[in-house]
C-alpha cells in the first residue's frame, strides 16, 4: 500500500483541544505533534483511518471472489478491474 495524498491535518485541531482540555496553546508545535503520533497509533492499532487520504494498493492478479482490504472505511474505488 502507498499513500499518495497524505492527510490534511488532524482529526481535531490544536485551538480545539487546547480548549476543551483547559491548557494553554503556547506549546501548539509539541501539542500537534503528539495529536499526529496519537492519531498514528490509533490508526494502526484499530485498522481503520481516522483522516482520509488516497491509497493505491496492488493486488496479485488471478480470480477474485472476495477480497478484504487491509484498511477501513474506504470511501470509493478508482481504477482496476470491476471499478
Amino acid at each position: 500500500m502507498r499513500v499518495l495524498t497524505p492527510p490534511e491535518g488532524l482529526p481535531v485541531s490544536v485551538a480545539q483541544f487546547a480548549r476543551q482540555r483547559h491548557i494553554d496553546e503556547a506549546d501548539a508545535a509539541l501539542i500537534g505533534d503528539l495529536l499526529a503520533t496519537a492519531t498514528a497509533v490509533v490508526e494502526t492499532a484499530t485498522n481503520r483511518m481516522i483522516v482520509p487520504r488516497q491509497v493505491e494498493l496492488d493486488l496479485p492478479g488471478g480470480r477474485w471472489s472476495r477480497f478484504w482490504l487491509p484498511f477501513a472505511p474506504v470511501i470509493g474505488l478508482v481504477g482496476g478491474a470491476g471499478s
